[in-house]
């Protein structure tokens, strides 16, 4: 056991070498680091605590200061971080790996606001008005927003009842070119035909048959 003590604190040491010194923003003074020193670099050498602004920086101020003033408090410092180390090693992985906020979370209020676009637009997108695909007599799973002479929402449509029928659901169909599904595109920001509609999302473009039906399984 003395051995695996004396490498962890070797190992400690060489840690505590290496950690950077830095007084508080509003006290740093670099007039009191040591240009010229014989002394190692590491905590023998951690600069005595920053005087406060507009102090005479003499040796006799020196040493009424509180900190590293001594060789003896340097060392006392040194062998307390590295028994905190030796008994809590974590503290380096915490140091090395920060926590970072989620991706996700950039995007937070942009997401709440489409979600809310979407609540008030549901009546519009959903209106028995529109015709209907897929399944009879089921309340609208997402609506479908489509326009005469585009060739993508023809083969996007066909798979799309394929897909419907398969789990029983149905979609309004949503004609873009129309007065009032132009207008719909415009509240709901949608620039691309085909795209779907859910309650809680909106996909531009065709989506795969397989991704779809992730969307509209619970």
């Amino acid at each position: 056991m003395p051995a695996r003590h004396g490498l962890a604190a070797a190992l400690c040491a060489g840690v505590a070498a290496t950690l950077p010194y830095a007084a508080p923003a509003a006290a740093r003074d670099t007039s009191t680091i040591p240009q010229d020193s014989a002394e190692p670099r590491g905590l023998s050498s951690i600069p005595e605590a920053a005087p406060r602004r507009g102090a005479q920086n003499t040796p006799e101020s020196a040493r009424q200061r509180p900190g590293f003033a001594t060789p003896e408090t340097r060392a006392a410092f040194g062998a307390e971080l590295r028994a905190l180390i030796l008994d809590e090693p974590e503290i380096v992985g915490r140091a090395l790996t920060p926590t970072v906020p989620e991706a996700a979370d950039i995007y937070a209020e942009e997401r709440e606001a489409d979600l809310a676009t979407l609540t008030e637009a549901r009546a519009a997108l959903f209106d028995p008005a529109w015709p209907r695909l897929g399944a009879a007599g089921t309340e609208p799973a997402l609506a479908f927003v489509t326009e005469a002479g585009c060739q993508t929402c023809a083969e996007a449509q066909a798979e799309l009842v394929t897909l419907l029928d398969k789990l029983g659901l149905t979609a309004t169909e949503i004609d873009a070119g129309s007065p009032r599904g132009a207008a719909l595109m415009d509240r709901l920001t949608l620039d691309a035909v085909p795209s779907y509609v859910l309650p809680d999302m909106m996909v531009r473009g065709q989506v795969p048959s397989f991704v779809l039906e992730r969307y509209l399984s619970p």
